[in-house]
């Protein structure tokens, strides 16, 4: 299945990027979360959705980007989706280059995951988007066999 294509660089059609910070409503091991994780590997890259989705036992943490009305889409099926509870959001951020280019929904992480979404709780609004990103990317980038959406 192919990658939600990159913007040409010289493409300076706008972007909207998305934090949110959920707590899952049943356990990691529930057949629901594969359900879940498979559902968006599938269907981000058609509506041109790219980010990063982590699952640890307790919490949904995620930055989606795409279009401001894609980006809505979504954000409005979450809010409506019961295997989320007390979503947090950032204000959503403008900008115009992906930072997340290859869809990762991943299961793993669950510690330094934990860690980052119990600090972006507490920091809610002061923790810059720019730290939200550079950090995902940092865990994401550090994990052994990381497979984009459509290689594996």
């Amino acid at each position: 299945m192919p990658l939600a294509p990159e913007p040409p660089e010289n493409s300076a059609k706008p972007l909207t990027q998305v934090f949110f910070v959920s707590t899952a409503t049943h356990p990691a091991s529930n057949p629901g979360t594969r359900d879940l994780i498979e559902a968006t590997r599938r269907r981000n890259p058609r509506n041109n959705i790219t980010g990063v989705l982590l699952r640890t036992d307790r919490l949904y943490i995620q930055i989606a980007e795409g279009s401001e009305d894609d980006v809505e889409r979504l954000m409005s099926a979450i809010r409506r989706d019961s295997r989320h509870w007390d979503i947090r959001e950032w204000p959503k951020r403008q900008t115009t280059r992906r930072a997340f280019a290859n869809w990762e929904a991943r299961r793993d992480l669950q510690l330094r995951a934990e860690q980052l979404a119990g600090e972006a709780r507490a920091q809610q609004g002061n923790l810059p988007f720019e730290d939200l990103i550079e950090k995902l990317q940092h865990l994401s980038d550090r994990v052994e066999q990381v497979q984009p959406l459509g290689t594996g």
